[in-house]
């Protein structure tokens, strides 16, 4: 398989910085993860804070919450399915949620303002001393309900998670059937295929009526005095999702004040009656930022309404994920909405996990089934998006799927340069770019692969992309050049090295673009079955246009090939950042050939971005990224 990455950037002389809108972590084996069965317990409270009579924690204040040493969880527990509750806030703010070690720069759950409760769910690491910790940025009381734990399993029968739909159990308004105040009702999840031996069902819990609290627990036994969604208000529903322990298959629900109850089910954890297996155990990890629509400075636009959000940017392997334990955090949207989260490249089902409210900040916990491309958000607002993970749960190894869909956007692209105001180099949309092409020592398809490539970039930016066959072995200004050659043409191209593919930029303008290619290499068919020189053309031109790599593997720019000949998702999203679509900028580039000044009142160019792809040991293609300064480059 061919590969690509970036060990090191080098910055020199310009002052810039790189945009993550992900973090970027090393992909995990699956075969060398740590696996967990799951094990239903309580529901348990473990802390409430208001017990006692205690004041408020304080802003900027952590809490120690005991597990492992609570009666009745296992002595190896290693991580927690719990309900997180903050009441009585202080002021908005977040709650984050972890096992020990630094506070990671993730949130749990989200307040809008004083006085405020809220209810999320998160699966979250157990501590080496047997704790869990909260955090709360502004002060607010905290209540925790245990529903089970995560112990080491390296196959198990019981406690595997089977992936479920999302398909819809309960909605009680269709059977204009409410909950009464303080009303227990029983409910069978056997009726849309949960196993009646299974030991808990995951739900996305949506509870409308007066503020107040809604519960879920095993059926035929005394309500435990947890809950597992909070209401606001008795026009806005309040969604959240939990593990709900079993009773043959069902469970009880009650509310303190009554109201509607919509219920989906996500999947469920195999009982003792299933077969041993590897399918579905659970891999725990630190909290970690996947996604983020905002950038790293906060100066990318919001997405939607009605736009869906698609990311594999995991720190572990998503074709060997099935679900993933997800936290996603609406921001500020436009007008009232819903979030749904399903896997990549299937149809948006009729459910949700979230319901936000305009101008509110609202995290939703949750476990969605995986795609071997990633999962989607679909946002019905206009919104910005944050996406954390804290665990993955594991599956056979699933091809990716390689078809775009232009419906989607996503987060899974880095701008090469970014200026501190924001602003990032790009070629004029007011100009035409011109693609020179030189075949001299190409493969016998290079054409056709060319073509491809071509073609692709052309929809993906909206330029014109005027291509003309040339001679030519350097760029003139408003320029892009591709070629192929050796180390004769360039001292990188030889051993190890796939191709070159970079551009020269002054502040805010794209003055030249290059790409070259190994001319002594084959560029044979993938594996599966995509032309590869077509690919490493597109991705090298992804680089002339102004992206970096990425950390998904559903991507073309991803550090490591994964044998794609087309743009996915967030290379289209980046490339539509740098396209056709975006203000034209003020100075037009002088186009005559040659050694020639840039156009009348434009900065001449003060660095150029190269990306050197060179191959690994094992013979799989790397990338090799560097970042040259010239100051006082006038030539062509």
């Amino acid at each position: 398989m061919l590969r690509r990455r970036t060990p090191f950037l080098i910055l020199l002389g310009a002052l810039f910085a790189l945009i993550g809108v992900t973090t970027h972590h090393s992909p995990v084996s699956g075969a060398g993860a740590t696996t967990t069965a799951f094990d239903t317990l309580g529901p348990i409270r473990l802390v409430d804070t208001r017990a006692g009579g205690a004041p408020v924690p304080t802003a900027d204040t952590t809490i120690v919450v005991p597990v492992r040493s609570v009666t009745g969880v296992p002595a190896d527990a290693v991580a927690a399915a719990v309900t997180v509750v903050a009441t009585d806030a202080r002021d908005g703010g977040f709650v984050t949620v972890w096992g020990s070690g630094t506070r990671p720069s993730t949130s749990a759950l989200n307040l809008d303002g004083a006085g405020q409760t809220r209810a999320n769910f998160a699966i979250t690491q157990i501590g080496d001393d047997g704790n869990i910790r909260l955090y709360t940025q502004r002060g607010t009381h905290l209540v925790v309900d245990l529903t089970g734990v995560f112990r080491p399993a390296a196959s198990a029968n019981a406690g595997r998670l089977v992936p479920l739909g999302p398909t819809r159990l309960v909605d009680t308004r269709e059977t204009s059937n409410p909950l009464a105040a303080g009303e227990t009702r029983t409910i069978d999840a056997t009726v849309v295929g949960v196993p009646a031996d299974a030991d808990a069902v995951v739900v996305s819990f949506t509870g409308i009526g007066p503020a107040g609290w809604f519960a879920a627990w095993p059926a035929g036994r005394p309500w435990p005095g947890t809950s597992v969604v909070n209401t606001e208000a008795a026009t806005a529903p309040a969604t959240a999702s939990a593990i709900v322990p079993l009773t043959s298959g069902r469970f009880d629900l009650t509310s303190l004040r009554g109201g509607d109850v919509v219920i989906d089910v996500n999947g469920y954890f195999t009982g003792p009656n299933a077969a041993s297996s590897t399918e579905g155990l659970f891999v725990p990890i630190s909290p970690v930022r996947v996604s983020d629509t905002r950038g790293d400075n906060g100066s990318m636009p919001p997405i939607g309404p009605a736009a869906t959000l698609q990311t594999a940017a995991f720190p572990f392997d998503v074709a060997n994920a099935g679900s993933v334990a997800l936290n996603v955090t609406t921001v500020e949207p436009s007008s009232d909405g819903f979030l749904t989260a399903y896997p990549t490249g299937t149809a948006r089902p009729n459910a949700s996990i979230a319901n936000a409210l305009s101008r509110q900040v609202l995290a939703a916990g949750t476990i969605t089934p995986l795609s071997a491309a990633g999962v989607n958000v679909f946002t019905q607002a206009r919104t910005h998006l944050v996406v954390d993970a804290t665990g993955w749960f594991v599956t056979a190894p699933r091809p990716v799927a390689t078809q775009p869909d232009a419906s989607v956007v996503s987060t899974s692209f880095k701008l090469s340069v970014l200026n501190p105001d924001g602003s990032y180099p790009r070629w004029n949309p007011c100009q035409d770019v011109r693609v020179m092409v030189n075949f001299a020592g190409s493969q016998p398809h290079a054409r056709a692969a060319f073509d491809k490539a071509i073609q692709r970039a052309r929809e993906a930016t909206g330029f014109r992309l005027l291509v003309t066959e040339t001679t030519k072995t350097a760029p003139a200004n408003g320029e892009m050049l591709v070629r192929w050659g050796t180390s004769v043409d360039h001292p990188s191209l030889t051993g190890s090295v796939l191709g070159i593919g970079g551009f020269s930029y002054s502040p805010t303008q794209i003055v030249r673009g290059s790409v070259i290619v190994r001319s002594d290499l084959p560029f044979t068919t993938s594996k599966k079955g995509e032309d590869v020189l077509a690919g490493t053309l597109a991705h090298e031109m992804g680089h002339a246009f102004g992206l970096s790599h990425v950390n998904d593997p559903t991507q073309l720019m991803y550090a490591y090939a994964n044998g794609l000949e087309t743009y996915q998702a967030g290379d289209r999203t980046g490339l539509a950042l740098l396209g056709a679509g975006q203000p034209c900028l003020s100075f037009p580039i002088n186009r005559t050939e040659g050694a020639v000044p840039i156009g009348v009142g434009m900065d001449d160019p003060i660095g150029e971005v190269m990306v050197i792809d060179v191959a690994g040991p094992d013979g799989a293609h790397l990338h090799d990224e560097h970042d040259h300064d010239h100051h006082d480059e006038h030539d062509g």
